[in-house]
């Protein structure tokens, strides 16, 4: 057994499918899954159970995933005790953020608050998939997550308070012909204008999932779309620039404000969150999701959360 065999099983047990980690992680199929046989032999047990359409724990795996994730919280706790004797902190915090969302004025007030109150701890942040920040919460690489109320979340071990809703928006280039078009014609673009073109969308978000709401909310208009999913939210607003097709993003989006693309606002909102797993014992992570929380709060309008 080793670290990594380790690593593709909290990873397959998280996505629950083998090609999506494979894409996920960027190793072949063959090799994640000749990876999990070595571990399943070494411990004598299956992990899996597979089949053409599901991957699913058996109940060794959900009790070896619980084990590997508790390891590895421990870990990187005594890591961070031992990096902060050395360097004379007494804590660090560990922020996950949904990529693609523009959210530096938040991050920098959130910044500025902490280092007023906790002069001996550092604040750090990063971007992950909403697939990574729940494997991230449930073994330790992230304190908060600041995300999107999803079904991913949707787990025991996972605690979530929502902050505030915020719109979500329907964007396409405007470059692209039938854009250029209306606009030169002096009228807006429809949503019905769309009914042909192709729809982006993250895979990470589950598939079955998100083309069941994207139809939902486009259902009202008279066409089913076409959907395409790509790796993740760069790629998807690199194939809406580029004139590719349309998708459907919110607010925080760092789309959203670009001078290149057009914008649908949508009667559909989505609910900003922080997630946590109780029990961390960081002394300050409580302090830092309750000033998270307000400054949230305190840049909501009636339409929604945005950078101001």
């Amino acid at each position: 057994m080793n670290s990594q065999q380790i690593n593709y099983f909290m990873a397959v047990a998280t996505n629950l499918s083998f090609t999506k980690t494979s894409e996920e992680l960027f190793v072949s199929q063959p090799a994640i899954s000749r990876q999990i046989a070595l571990l399943e032999k070494e411990f004598g047990v299956r992990l899996f159970n597979r089949s053409n359409h599901r991957t699913e724990l058996t109940e060794a795996g959900r009790l070896y995933y619980d084990f590997f994730s508790r390891a590895k919280t421990q870990l990187r706790n005594i890591s961070e005790q031992v990096s902060r004797m050395e360097n004379g902190i007494h804590e660090q915090i560990a922020v996950g953020i949904l990529e693609g969302w523009n959210v530096d004025g938040i991050l920098q007030q959130l910044l500025g608050r902490f280092s007023d109150k906790h002069k001996d701890a550092e604040l750090s942040f990063n971007f992950f998939s909403l697939k990574e920040i729940k494997t991230m919460l449930l073994t330790g690489g992230i304190d908060i997550a600041l995300t999107l109320r999803n079904r991913l979340l949707e787990t025991e071990d996972i605690e979530c308070i929502d902050c505030s809703s915020i719109r979500k928006l329907l964007i396409i280039s405007k470059n692209h012909p039938l854009c250029r078009k209306a606009l030169e014609s002096g009228r807006e673009l429809s949503l019905y204008d769309l009914r042909d073109e192709t729809f982006y969308a993250p895979w990470d978000s589950v598939e079955e999932t998100l083309a069941r709401d994207i139809t939902g909310y486009l259902s009202p208009y008279g066409f089913t779309p076409k959907l395409r999913f790509v790796h993740n939210s760069a790629s998807l607003q690199c194939a809406v620039r580029c004139g590719q097709g349309a998708a459907i993003v919110n607010e925080l989006s760092l789309a959203e404000g670009d001078p290149e693309i057009y914008s649908i606002p949508l009667e559909i909102q989505d609910h900003i969150c922080l997630a946590w797993v109780p029990g961390s014992g960081k002394q300050y992570a409580e302090d830092t999701m309750r000033d998270l929380k307000e400054i949230i709060a305190s840049r909501s309008d009636g339409a929604g959360t945005k950078e101001k």
